[in-house]
C-alpha cells in the first residue's frame, strides 16, 4: 500500500539519458541507459527518519553567505513504500534497474523521498527509411 490508502500521490519522473547504447531499425527498439529522479513524499516517513542511525546532515553555502543545513538519511528501497512505474511505449521488459540491490533512496526528516536509480531502457521507435531520423 501507498502512503495514505484510497489517497492520491503525486510522484514526479525524470528520465536523464546517458547515451543510446542499441538502434535496431529492422525492430524498431531503441536501447538506451539514463538515470531516473523520482520524488515524492511519504508522510509515515516523516517521524522516522531522525530516529535512524544513518542520518546524515548536509551544509550549504550560498552566495548571500547563510548557511542551510539538511539532515537526510539513506534507506534501502525494500524498507519503504517505492511507486511503480512502466515505460508507455516499452519493448520487451522496457525498463530495468541496474544494481537493484545497491539503490538507496534519500528520506528526509519531512517524509519527502528522493529515488536516483541507473536504468537501462527498451523502447518502440518509428524510424523514417529515408534519413536517420526516428521518433519514441
Amino acid at each position: 500500500d501507498g502512503p495514505t490508502p484510497g489517497s492520491a500521490l503525486h510522484v514526479g519522473f525524470k528520465f536523464d539519458l546517458l547515451g543510446i547504447t542499441d538502434v535496431d531499425e529492422q525492430s524498431g527498439v531503441l536501447e538506451s541507459t539514463g538515470w531516473m529522479l523520482v520524488n515524492w513524499t511519504d508522510p509515515r516517513l516523516a517521524s522516522s527518519v531522525t530516529s535512524r542511525s544513518s542520518l546524515t546532515t548536509f551544509m550549504f553555502d550560498t552566495t548571500d553567505h547563510y548557511q542551510y543545513l539538511l539532515s537526510a538519511a539513506r534507506v534501502r528501497t525494500d524498507d519503504i513504500w517505492t511507486p511503480d512505474w512502466e515505460l508507455y511505449n516499452a519493448a520487451g521488459k522496457g525498463m530495468q534497474l541496474l544494481n537493484p540491490d545497491s539503490n538507496l533512496a534519500i528520506v528526509y526528516p519531512s517524509g519527502h523521498v528522493t529515488l536516483i536509480p541507473q536504468v537501462t531502457t527498451r523502447s518502440l521507435c518509428e524510424f523514417t527509411p529515408t534519413d536517420t531520423t526516428f521518433t519514441c
